[in-house]
């Protein structure tokens, strides 16, 4: 919620020990800045194909969100909106579909309306599944969990791990065999993480095990972390 730098810094040496210097594109979740607040320099760093957001990402007036504009402009990137149903286009048979927010949003309480409108990725291949949920919670995640339950392989647990996500709830609707915790040594998880595990799932946080890899091919599912730790698959 601070300074970038902590951001830009983990992102541009993760990309750049795998020989990345060219981004397709980044999905930006919300307005949220620590969701989006390393952009601007990335774009500095590292070529861009497309930006994009859900239809009420810059509904809010801020200098963070104007910083943030200001930086996918200069960098000539183009931004396009995405919203429930849209699908993008991918290679090698994967399957890329929005699975919320709706084009008009969804209202929220002050405090987490940015989450109420978070994007939410249906990533499938090779008959696998991975649902990246963003911060998602409040109404947004009730919409979400109103439609047919579907079960998902690898599950990003909604706003770091929060209760406030309903990790229940999520759990019993998405029967994840997979769930990443993406949070910090400092924030309490424990509840969340049981919950999921009681469901069945194996948690990865990566406050314990730093950058998690997930690879999808013919083997299946395949956990890596970047801190020492046996890979897991199903």
């Amino acid at each position: 919620m601070g300074s970038p730098n902590g951001g830009t810094q983990s992102v541009s040496s993760y990309l750049w020990t795998h020989g990345i210097s060219h981004v397709d594109a980044i999905v930006i979740s919300h307005a949220d800045t620590d969701h989006y607040n390393a952009v601007p320099e990335l774009l500095k760093r590292f070529s861009v194909g497309t930006v994009y957001v859900s239809p009420v990402m810059f509904r809010d007036r801020s200098r963070a969100l104007a910083a943030l504009r200001a930086g996918i402009d200069a960098a000539g990137v183009p931004i396009r909106e995405i919203s429930i149903g849209d699908k993008l286009t991918t290679t090698a048979g994967c399957r890329i579909e929005v699975w919320h927010p709706p084009a008009a949003g969804v209202v929220g309480r002050d405090l987490d309306k940015h989450n109420a409108n978070c994007i939410v990725l249906d990533i499938e291949y090779a008959g696998k599944r991975v649902l990246l949920t963003g911060d998602l919670e409040g109404t947004g995640l009730k919409n979400l969990m109103s439609e047919m339950p579907t079960h998902c392989d690898v599950l990003l647990a909604p706003h770091h791990g929060s209760m406030a996500s309903d990790p229940a709830g999520l759990s019993q609707w998405s029967t994840p065999d997979y769930v990443i915790v993406s949070n910090a040594p400092a924030f309490q998880t424990g509840k969340t993480v049981s919950t999921y595990e009681t469901s069945g799932a194996t948690v990865l946080n990566t406050a314990d095990y730093g950058a998690i890899d997930v690879t999808i091919d013919a083997r299946g599912v395949r956990l890596q972390t970047f801190r020492p730790m046996k890979p897991l698959a199903r």
